[in-house]
């Protein structure tokens, strides 16, 4: 099903991912409405993929989506980068793709009973 906000994933490669993903996660909480970093993951790049970090992103429009790309890219002083933009989803609402816990992610959560599979993502919200 089409999405009627602007999702992407930004392909990044950061010499310091690690410095990278500190900065970036600065941007986690904010953003409000218009925009929402869900998060930033260290990936190995291989033949093809010259890319260290996949960072998904949900923007109200493409003004919104642009900028974000835009300081994230500035931020994480990325040597390159690239924009996957998210034409549909499967399973719609995104949020009903299942998950895999472990018992350290699901460890003071209330909402999730321990390790395990779960029939919904953890960043499930009401609204879908």
């Amino acid at each position: 099903m089409k999405t009627e906000r602007m999702r992407a994933w930004l392909l990044v490669y950061a010499d310091d991912w690690q410095q990278a993903v500190g900065k970036i996660s600065e941007l986690f909480t904010e953003g409000e409405w218009n925009w929402v970093v869900v998060r930033a993951d260290h990936v190995e790049p291989s033949d093809g993929f010259p890319y260290n970090l996949v960072i998904p992103i949900d923007a109200k429009d493409k003004p919104f989506l642009d900028e974000t790309v835009a300081q994230i890219v500035e931020m994480s002083g990325a040597k390159h980068h690239a924009v996957a933009l998210v034409k549909a989803h499967a399973p719609y609402p995104p949020q009903e793709a299942h998950c895999f816990l472990t018992h350290r992610e699901a460890e003071g959560d209330q909402d999730w009973d321990g390790e395990g599979r779960y029939p919904k993502s953890p960043g499930r919200n009401p609204w879908g």
